[in-house]
Protein backbone atom coordinates (compact mmCIF):
# COMPACT_ATOMS: atom_id res chain seq x y z
CA UNK A 1 0.00 0.00 0.00
CA UNK A 2 1.18 3.51 -0.85
CA UNK A 3 0.04 6.82 0.62
CA UNK A 4 -0.06 9.04 -2.46
CA UNK A 5 -1.09 12.30 -0.74
CA UNK A 6 -2.65 13.72 2.40
CA UNK A 7 -4.48 17.02 2.89
CA UNK A 8 -4.97 18.60 6.32
CA UNK A 9 -7.48 21.26 7.37
CA UNK A 10 -7.40 22.76 10.87
CA UNK A 11 -5.39 19.77 12.08
CA UNK A 12 -2.86 20.45 14.85
CA UNK A 13 -0.67 23.34 13.61
CA UNK A 14 -1.87 23.17 9.98
CA UNK A 15 -4.63 25.49 8.79
CA UNK A 16 -4.45 23.93 5.33
CA UNK A 17 -1.70 21.78 3.94
CA UNK A 18 -1.44 19.19 1.16
CA UNK A 19 1.54 16.85 1.03
CA UNK A 20 2.35 14.50 -1.84
CA UNK A 21 4.54 11.44 -1.37
CA UNK A 22 6.67 9.37 -3.73
CA UNK A 23 6.12 5.64 -4.28
CA UNK A 24 9.22 4.52 -2.36
CA UNK A 25 10.71 5.56 0.99
CA UNK A 26 9.67 9.02 2.19
CA UNK A 27 11.55 11.09 4.77
CA UNK A 28 9.76 13.96 6.50
CA UNK A 29 12.23 16.49 7.89
CA UNK A 30 12.24 20.05 9.18
CA UNK A 31 12.85 22.26 12.20
CA UNK A 32 11.39 21.56 15.62
CA UNK A 33 7.75 22.53 15.88
CA UNK A 34 7.08 22.61 12.12
CA UNK A 35 4.69 19.64 12.30
CA UNK A 36 6.67 16.57 11.19
CA UNK A 37 5.06 14.33 13.79
CA UNK A 38 1.66 15.88 13.06
CA UNK A 39 1.88 14.61 9.47
CA UNK A 40 2.59 11.07 10.69
CA UNK A 41 -0.23 11.42 13.21
CA UNK A 42 -2.62 12.39 10.43
CA UNK A 43 -1.67 9.24 8.48
CA UNK A 44 -2.44 7.26 11.61
CA UNK A 45 -5.88 8.89 11.90
CA UNK A 46 -6.90 8.13 8.29
CA UNK A 47 -5.56 4.55 8.55
CA UNK A 48 -6.55 3.51 12.07
CA UNK A 49 -9.32 6.07 12.74
CA UNK A 50 -7.37 7.36 15.74
CA UNK A 51 -4.17 9.11 16.75
CA UNK A 52 -1.19 7.32 18.27
CA UNK A 53 -0.57 10.34 20.53
CA UNK A 54 -3.97 11.04 22.11
CA UNK A 55 -7.34 9.36 22.59
CA UNK A 56 -9.21 12.68 22.41
CA UNK A 57 -10.11 14.02 18.97
CA UNK A 58 -10.53 17.56 20.28
CA UNK A 59 -6.77 17.58 20.97
CA UNK A 60 -6.22 17.33 17.20
CA UNK A 61 -8.19 20.46 16.31
CA UNK A 62 -6.18 23.57 15.51
CA UNK A 63 -6.65 26.25 18.15
CA UNK A 64 -9.81 28.34 17.87
CA UNK A 65 -11.56 25.99 15.40
CA UNK A 66 -14.58 23.69 15.73
CA UNK A 67 -13.21 20.65 13.90
CA UNK A 68 -10.63 19.15 11.57
CA UNK A 69 -10.59 17.26 8.27
CA UNK A 70 -8.03 14.89 6.77
CA UNK A 71 -8.21 13.58 3.22
CA UNK A 72 -5.79 10.92 1.97
CA UNK A 73 -5.31 9.12 -1.34
CA UNK A 74 -4.06 5.53 -1.16
CA UNK A 75 -2.94 3.05 -3.78
CA UNK A 76 -3.48 -0.52 -2.60
CA UNK A 77 -1.22 -3.43 -3.47
CA UNK A 78 -3.62 -4.48 -6.24
CA UNK A 79 -3.31 -1.03 -7.85
CA UNK A 80 -6.76 0.21 -6.82
CA UNK A 81 -6.90 3.87 -5.74
CA UNK A 82 -8.97 4.76 -2.66
CA UNK A 83 -9.81 8.07 -1.03
CA UNK A 84 -10.29 8.27 2.74
CA UNK A 85 -11.75 11.30 4.46
CA UNK A 86 -11.95 11.77 8.23
CA UNK A 87 -14.03 14.68 9.45
CA UNK A 88 -14.41 15.56 13.13
CA UNK A 89 -16.55 18.27 14.68
CA UNK A 90 -17.09 19.07 18.35
CA UNK A 91 -20.81 19.20 17.58
CA UNK A 92 -21.49 16.13 15.40
CA UNK A 93 -18.48 13.95 16.23
CA UNK A 94 -16.42 11.87 13.80
CA UNK A 95 -17.38 10.82 10.28
CA UNK A 96 -15.24 8.58 8.05
CA UNK A 97 -15.83 7.99 4.35
CA UNK A 98 -14.05 5.74 1.87
CA UNK A 99 -14.59 6.79 -1.73
CA UNK A 100 -17.44 9.01 -0.41
CA UNK A 101 -19.23 6.02 1.17
CA UNK A 102 -19.84 6.46 4.89
CA UNK A 103 -18.20 3.95 7.21
CA UNK A 104 -20.77 2.68 9.71
CA UNK A 105 -18.55 0.80 12.15
CA UNK A 106 -14.90 0.57 13.13
CA UNK A 107 -14.90 -3.17 12.27
CA UNK A 108 -15.80 -2.24 8.69
CA UNK A 109 -12.91 0.23 8.44
CA UNK A 110 -10.10 -1.29 10.52
CA UNK A 111 -7.55 -3.11 8.36
CA UNK A 112 -8.50 -1.56 5.02
CA UNK A 113 -5.37 0.61 5.17
CA UNK A 114 -2.97 -1.27 7.48
CA UNK A 115 -0.25 0.70 9.18
CA UNK A 116 2.21 0.09 12.02
CA UNK A 117 3.28 3.09 14.06
CA UNK A 118 6.57 3.04 15.96
CA UNK A 119 7.76 6.12 17.82
CA UNK A 120 10.34 6.85 20.55
CA UNK A 121 7.55 6.48 23.11
CA UNK A 122 6.99 2.88 22.00
CA UNK A 123 9.88 1.56 24.05
CA UNK A 124 7.08 0.73 26.49
CA UNK A 125 6.35 -2.26 24.25
CA UNK A 126 9.45 -3.95 25.64
CA UNK A 127 10.13 -2.05 28.87
CA UNK A 128 6.62 -1.14 30.00
CA UNK A 129 3.76 -3.08 31.61
CA UNK A 130 2.05 -6.08 29.91
CA UNK A 131 -0.96 -4.03 28.77
CA UNK A 132 1.28 -2.06 26.40
CA UNK A 133 2.42 -5.27 24.68
CA UNK A 134 -1.16 -6.54 24.51
CA UNK A 135 -2.26 -3.21 23.03
CA UNK A 136 0.43 -3.33 20.33
CA UNK A 137 -0.48 -6.94 19.54
CA UNK A 138 -4.20 -6.12 19.36
CA UNK A 139 -3.66 -3.19 16.96
CA UNK A 140 -1.67 -5.32 14.51
CA UNK A 141 -3.89 -8.42 14.70
CA UNK A 142 -7.09 -6.40 14.40
CA UNK A 143 -5.85 -4.97 11.09
CA UNK A 144 -4.84 -8.39 9.78
CA UNK A 145 -7.92 -10.29 10.93
CA UNK A 146 -11.40 -8.75 11.18
CA UNK A 147 -12.59 -11.85 13.02
CA UNK A 148 -9.99 -11.20 15.72
CA UNK A 149 -11.23 -7.62 16.11
CA UNK A 150 -14.82 -8.84 16.47
CA UNK A 151 -13.78 -11.46 19.06
CA UNK A 152 -11.86 -8.76 20.94
CA UNK A 153 -14.81 -6.36 21.00
CA UNK A 154 -17.16 -9.13 22.16
CA UNK A 155 -14.65 -10.24 24.79
CA UNK A 156 -14.34 -6.71 26.23
CA UNK A 157 -18.13 -6.46 26.48
CA UNK A 158 -18.42 -9.87 28.17
CA UNK A 159 -15.54 -9.09 30.54
CA UNK A 160 -17.25 -5.90 31.74
CA UNK A 161 -20.48 -7.78 32.43
CA UNK A 162 -18.67 -10.58 34.24
CA UNK A 163 -16.70 -8.11 36.38
CA UNK A 164 -19.91 -6.28 37.28
CA UNK A 165 -21.42 -9.53 38.58
CA UNK A 166 -18.27 -10.28 40.60
CA UNK A 167 -18.36 -6.79 42.15
CA UNK A 168 -22.02 -7.25 43.10
CA UNK A 169 -21.14 -10.64 44.64
CA UNK A 170 -18.98 -8.85 47.21
CA UNK A 171 -22.25 -7.72 48.82
CA UNK A 172 -24.38 -10.77 48.08
CA UNK A 173 -23.72 -14.13 46.44
CA UNK A 174 -27.42 -14.79 45.97
CA UNK A 175 -27.93 -16.70 42.70
CA UNK A 176 -24.30 -15.98 41.71
CA UNK A 177 -23.91 -19.20 39.71
CA UNK A 178 -27.14 -18.51 37.83
CA UNK A 179 -26.05 -14.96 36.98
CA UNK A 180 -22.47 -15.69 35.95
CA UNK A 181 -22.83 -19.02 34.10
CA UNK A 182 -24.07 -17.57 30.75
CA UNK A 183 -21.23 -15.05 30.75
CA UNK A 184 -18.68 -17.76 31.64
CA UNK A 185 -19.66 -19.73 28.54
CA UNK A 186 -19.34 -16.74 26.21
CA UNK A 187 -16.16 -15.66 27.99
CA UNK A 188 -14.56 -19.06 27.29
CA UNK A 189 -15.58 -19.11 23.62
CA UNK A 190 -14.10 -15.67 22.86
CA UNK A 191 -11.01 -16.14 25.05
CA UNK A 192 -9.96 -19.40 23.41
CA UNK A 193 -10.21 -17.84 19.93
CA UNK A 194 -8.19 -14.77 20.93
CA UNK A 195 -5.41 -16.79 22.58
CA UNK A 196 -5.14 -19.17 19.60
CA UNK A 197 -4.78 -16.30 17.14
CA UNK A 198 -2.24 -14.54 19.35
CA UNK A 199 -0.14 -17.68 19.64
CA UNK A 200 -0.16 -18.22 15.86
CA UNK A 201 0.84 -14.60 15.25
CA UNK A 202 3.71 -14.65 17.77
CA UNK A 203 5.16 -17.78 16.13
CA UNK A 204 5.05 -16.13 12.68
CA UNK A 205 6.45 -12.85 14.03
CA UNK A 206 9.38 -14.61 15.66
CA UNK A 207 10.23 -16.41 12.40
CA UNK A 208 10.49 -12.99 10.70
CA UNK A 209 12.31 -11.13 13.48
CA UNK A 210 14.93 -13.75 14.41
CA UNK A 211 17.11 -13.62 11.26
CA UNK A 212 16.84 -9.80 11.13
CA UNK A 213 17.91 -9.44 14.75
CA UNK A 214 20.79 -11.89 14.30
CA UNK A 215 22.06 -9.92 11.31
CA UNK A 216 21.82 -6.63 13.23
CA UNK A 217 23.89 -8.08 16.07
CA UNK A 218 26.42 -9.79 13.77
CA UNK A 219 25.02 -13.15 14.93
CA UNK A 220 26.23 -12.50 18.46
CA UNK A 221 22.72 -12.43 19.93
CA UNK A 222 19.46 -14.29 19.44
CA UNK A 223 15.96 -13.11 20.32
CA UNK A 224 12.97 -15.15 21.39
CA UNK A 225 9.40 -13.91 21.70
CA UNK A 226 7.44 -15.97 24.20
CA UNK A 227 3.68 -15.81 24.55
CA UNK A 228 2.46 -16.52 28.09
CA UNK A 229 -1.34 -16.73 28.14
CA UNK A 230 -3.10 -16.75 31.50
CA UNK A 231 -5.75 -18.79 29.72
CA UNK A 232 -4.64 -22.42 29.36
CA UNK A 233 -4.47 -23.29 25.65
CA UNK A 234 -5.02 -26.96 26.56
CA UNK A 235 -8.59 -26.17 27.61
CA UNK A 236 -10.31 -27.46 24.52
CA UNK A 237 -13.62 -27.99 26.33
CA UNK A 238 -15.71 -25.59 28.38
CA UNK A 239 -15.80 -28.12 31.24
CA UNK A 240 -12.00 -27.76 31.64
CA UNK A 241 -12.32 -24.00 31.97
CA UNK A 242 -15.33 -24.23 34.28
CA UNK A 243 -13.52 -26.55 36.70
CA UNK A 244 -10.54 -24.21 36.85
CA UNK A 245 -12.55 -21.02 37.26
CA UNK A 246 -14.34 -22.52 40.26
CA UNK A 247 -10.99 -22.76 42.05
CA UNK A 248 -10.47 -19.01 41.63
CA UNK A 249 -14.05 -17.88 42.30
CA UNK A 250 -13.50 -16.75 45.89
CA UNK A 251 -10.45 -14.73 44.88
CA UNK A 252 -12.32 -13.16 41.96
CA UNK A 253 -15.18 -12.13 44.23
CA UNK A 254 -12.79 -10.63 46.80
CA UNK A 255 -11.01 -8.66 44.09
CA UNK A 256 -14.18 -7.95 42.13
CA UNK A 257 -12.52 -8.76 38.82
CA UNK A 258 -11.70 -11.58 36.41
CA UNK A 259 -8.19 -12.87 37.10
CA UNK A 260 -7.60 -15.09 34.05
CA UNK A 261 -8.15 -14.49 30.35
CA UNK A 262 -6.56 -12.69 27.38
CA UNK A 263 -6.65 -9.38 29.28
CA UNK A 264 -4.00 -10.88 31.59
CA UNK A 265 -1.68 -12.31 28.90
CA UNK A 266 2.01 -11.50 28.74
CA UNK A 267 4.44 -11.34 25.82
CA UNK A 268 8.11 -11.72 26.73
CA UNK A 269 11.15 -10.62 24.70
CA UNK A 270 14.14 -12.76 25.65
CA UNK A 271 17.72 -12.16 24.43
CA UNK A 272 20.43 -14.81 24.39
CA UNK A 273 24.13 -14.06 23.85
CA UNK A 274 25.60 -16.61 21.47
CA UNK A 275 28.84 -18.37 22.39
Amino acid sequence: MIVRSIELKNFRNFSQKKIEFCDSVNVVFGLNGQGKTNVLEAISVVSLSKSFRTVTDTDLIQFDNEGYQITADFILNNGIEREVKVFYSKIIGKRITVDQAKIKSIVEFFGLFPVVVLSPDDDVITTGPPQERRRFLNIILSQLDKEYLKHLQDYDRILKQRNRILQEAKESRYKLAEKIEPWNKEFFEKAIEITKKRKEFIIKLQDIIRPIYQELTSFLEQIEIKYKPSFDLNWSEYSDFKNNIQKHMNEEILRGTTIIGPHRDEILFLMTVMN
